[in-house]
């Protein structure tokens, strides 16, 4: 990985959970900016540029409720992310649009999945029938995979990936298109804090293989929410920074990847 540079970052507001789309022209992260966590979206014409101020996704959300952690699926149309509302758990939502150009409808909590817990970083499987997220229900938080036979059909009841987790808190989760990678922010032994680990398997249906911290990506506090672009070039990822041109509060990096993790 290259040396991170910060993306799309404000002082003193905290940004968090970045996804950008497939094209690289949108990013969508969640931001303390407007007082409480919501999601928010910003642009650029050129991949390579910067992007232009970002803009709340939604209309902005009453007094004590949360949206966060949001995650663009692989064709841009449905945006999926966690949510308080009234007071109550964070809870997996999922929103959509008919089109690129369209803004997303308000979202809609997803069935059979939540808990009495905190739920979020969910990650949609391209045929959108395997949803992966972290969840608190274990009593530390951990990776869990939902499934359904049907992509307009209600997902099962989710088991946890015991290949990504340990005891000690797994946070966030992302995989490349084909799902033999995936990369999760863990809090396990050997790290500081949370820490970003890559992990592969050589078919979908095994189990993945032994974790693999991506030392370059160590900010020395806590690193969360990694997401891998499409084309698996450039990291994103959520950092509690210390390098030179982000603030002290939780900003979006990101890294060009020019080796293995």
């Amino acid at each position: 990985m290259s040396e991170p540079m910060p993306v799309v970052n404000v002082a003193d507001h905290g940004d968090f959970a970045p996804s950008v789309s497939p094209d690289g022209h949108e990013i969508f992260f969640s931001s303390w900016r407007g007082g409480r966590p919501e999601i928010w979206r910003s642009e650029r014409i050129d991949v390579t540029g910067d992007f232009d101020p970002p803009e709340r996704v939604f209309a902005p959300l009453p007094e004590g409720d949360e949206d966060g952690t949001p995650r663009l699926s692989q064709n841009a149309r449905l945006l999926l992310g966690t949510g308080m509302r009234g007071g109550g758990n964070y809870e997996l939502w999922i929103a959509s649009r008919p089109d690129l150009v369209s803004p997303f409808e308000p979202p809609n909590f997803i069935e059979n999945v939540g808990s009495s817990e905190w739920e979020g970083s969910p990650w949609l499987s391209s045929d959108g029938m395997r949803l992966y997220f972290a969840s608190g229900r274990g009593g530390d938080f951990d990776i869990y995979l939902a499934t359904r036979s049907d992509p307009d059909g209600d997902f099962d009841p989710p088991d946890p990936v015991a290949s990504l987790n340990t005891d000690l808190g797994e946070t966030g989760i992302a995989l490349t298109a084909d799902e033999l990678e995936a990369y999760v922010s863990s809090a396990r032994t050997g790290g500081q804090g949370y820490d970003l680990y890559g992990f592969r398997r050589s078919t979908r249906d095994e189990p993945f293989g032994p974790a693999q911290q991506i030392d370059l990506l160590d900010t020395g506090a806590d690193d969360l929410y990694p997401f891998p672009s499409l084309d698996g070039t450039r990291m994103y990822f959520n950092a509690y920074a210390s390098w030179s041109g982000g603030s002290n509060n939780a900003d979006v990096w990101s890294a060009v990847r020019s080796c293995d993790p």
